[in-house]
């Protein structure tokens, strides 16, 4: 009873600090002093001392941004990112993002460094997302250094520099801002020491395979073209190795030929892609067919050297022999044309493993005998291999409805010596942008030299909005091992996923704020009150609470959650669909949690909030309304 007392009055002293903070910040803020508008508009916006009110949070961030606030700013900007207190309207929030950013605020330099990598409210522009990316990331922003990370890790915003990417990982680990948990933090010290690794490997290229060990097999016969100049052609594109031939196995170091080789004949189906020669990185990718069955396959990261025509490719591979691991290192070199590969060749050299057949430090040569490799169909601009299973037409049957059944219909060819026996899809999909949808994956079977045509159904879960479509088939041609690639040498539809409407608004009956007397509570749930508002507390796995709303017709909404509660997560189940979700700390005072793209159907749906994700634990819930 002591302790009942006692917490009962520290909360009564909280609320009354919190109130008299608000008058405070009320009398100077009305005297038109920026920051007291600032404070009182956080008030209002986290019902601290005042009720909440996002209408009078947006009117007083609005008084201290026109004074130049820059907190008040960026925090206006969001209001109008969210639709918190008014219209969602992104071009507004781009216009104050700015205004923030301008003055050197570096959550809004990051926050509009994103809104030109969306496009979202101003031109799509990747030279402004660096810039404002970069400016952030300088006064210590982490989001913005680990948006640099994931920028300089590939091609799409700027030139790959693993070594930029590298430095701001490390500023990031510092955790500057205090932003990033340890769980976090953790997670990108070990991707500082791949990515460490990676940059180590990739400068010193010309001694993955020591002098003396290249010498070694070159005196048992082996004879290894490796040019390691640093100026390599580029040489992306697919190409066929045949007749495949191979020697016998070399023990170097340790005697004579051992064992042999069962390749001869077959064929290698070769692909380098990716390549960037300001890190010599490149994709390698291969399989190595016998009658038709991938027996080998290798796809991993490499490094390319080279001069003129001349290059040399450099790779490491695990390979997987039954129980056994095979470490494998491999030089393929040659001289590239127009037409294909000279006299390519690939040294394989193990260095590690535990097998019956092959053992350590074992080497053989395998090279086209005819002396030169085909090159074959391949999309250089998407990097995306074409195979001899060919897209001859694609077609959209009808219309497509949100959270209807859609029909497609494809015809292919099988130009190759081999039947396509595995899984094809219809894809839709807006390039680097979620969300994105595969119907289909039935295995067909189109036999060498046939024409097939396909339908494939199946429910649209998309948003309303225009797509791109194309088809996904396997590279792999294996049920099992599933690699799937788009068809780009016909170019890809678009159509238009329409809403599904009775008639009725959709506005109607659903786009309201809802309460705990709206809730149900599930398990056992506690209704609770905390500063004059009722709440639903002890939320875990096994309690929550469920919102059932009867919809007029098909609707994509935004949820507005105010939660408290300290760093933990939940699950949100949204007509049985799971989605995990962080709420960040509120210190147990009011905060809000925005969800968008929530999927709503005509008639019956259930909103769920559990625990058990990071924590057993989920946030306590006053209110959800819908946008």
């Amino acid at each position: 009873m002591k302790k009942l007392l006692l917490f009962l009055i520290f909360i009564t002293f909280t609320v009354n600090i919190y109130s008299q903070q608000a008058s405070h910040y009320r009398r100077a803020a009305e005297q038109g002093d920026a920051w007291a508008q600032y404070n009182l508009a956080a008030c209002y916006f986290h019902g601290q001392g005042v009720n909440q009110d996002y209408t009078q949070a947006v009117y007083w961030y609005g008084k201290a941004a026109e004074q130049g606030n820059d907190m008040a700013q960026f925090a206006l900007g969001e209001s109008y990112a969210n639709g918190q207190g008014v219209k969602q309207d992104d071009m507004q929030a781009v216009f104050w993002y700015r205004k923030a950013a301008e003055q050197g605020n570096g959550k809004a330099q990051m926050f509009l460094g994103f809104c030109y990598f969306r496009g979202q409210g101003v031109p799509q522009d990747y030279t402004q997302t660096i810039s404002w990316f970069h400016k952030a990331a300088e006064q210590g922003n982490s989001e913005a250094q680990l948006g640099l990370v994931e920028c300089y890790s590939n091609d799409i915003v700027v030139s790959k520099d693993s070594d930029a990417a590298l430095y701001w990982l490390e500023r990031a680990s510092q955790n500057e801002d205090g932003t990033l948990d340890e769980e976090q933090i953790t997670n990108i010290k070990r991707g500082i020491e791949t990515l460490n690794a990676y940059i180590q490997l990739r400068k010193n290229v010309p001694h993955i395979f020591s002098d003396d060990i290249i010498e070694t097999i070159e005196l048992l016969g082996l004879k290894i073209n490796v040019n390691l100049n640093d100026n390599p052609p580029q040489i992306e594109g697919q190409y066929y190795v045949s007749p495949l031939i191979s020697g016998t196995w070399t023990r170097y170091g340790l005697g004579n030929e051992s064992g042999t080789d069962n390749f001869n004949g077959d064929v290698i189906l070769l692909t380098f892609s990716e390549q960037h020669n300001t890190d010599r990185s490149i994709m390698m990718d291969y399989a190595i067919y016998n009658g038709g069955m991938y027996i080998n396959r290798v796809k991993t990261s490499a490094f390319i050297t080279g001069e003129n025509n001349k290059f040399s490719v450099f790779a490491e591979t695990i390979i997987t022999r039954g129980a056994y691991l095979i470490k494998e290192l491999e030089i393929h070199s040659g001289e590239i044309t127009a037409n294909g590969i000279k006299d390519y060749q690939v040294a394989v050299i193990v260095f590690e493993g535990d097998s019956n057949s092959i053992e350590k430090k074992y080497a053989i040569l395998r090279r086209d005998d005819d002396g030169f490799s085909e090159r074959i169909n391949f999309d250089a601009n998407s990097n995306i291999k074409i195979t001899d299973l060919q897209l001859l037409s694609l077609n959209v049957n009808g219309e497509l409805y949100q959270n209807q059944k859609g029909s497609f219909t494809a015809t292919l060819k099988n130009n190759g010596k081999w039947t396509y026996n595995s899984r094809l899809w219809f894809f839709i999909e807006k390039p680097n942008i979620s969300p994105s949808q595969s119907i289909g994956g039935d295995v067909y079977f189109i036999a060498a030299g046939e024409t097939k045509t396909i339908n494939i159904t199946g429910n649209i879960n998309l948003i309303p909005d225009t797509y791109n479509c194309n088809m996904l088939y396997d590279a792999n041609n294996n049920p099992s091992n599933i690699v799937t690639y788009q068809f780009h040498n016909v170019l890809g539809i678009q159509t238009t996923v329409k809403e599904v409407s009775n008639g009725a608004s959709a506005n109607d009956n659903i786009r309201k704020t809802y309460t705990t007397s709206d809730f149900v509570k599930t398990g056992n749930a506690v209704l609770q009150n905390f500063n004059g508002k009722n709440y639903i507390g002890d939320i875990n796995s096994e309690n929550g609470i469920l919102l059932i709303l009867n919809s007029n017709s098909y609707a994509t909404v935004r949820l507005s959650i105010l939660y408290r509660s300290d760093t933990c997560g939940g699950k949100l189940i949204v007509n049985g669909v799971t989605q995990n979700m962080d709420f960040p700390s509120t210190n147990w005072a009011w905060g809000v949690k925005t969800v968008s793209g929530i999927q709503l159907i005509q008639g019956t749906n259930t909103i769920e909030f559990r625990g058990g994700y990071h924590t057993e634990y989920a946030p306590a819930i006053a209110e959800i309304t819908i946008y």
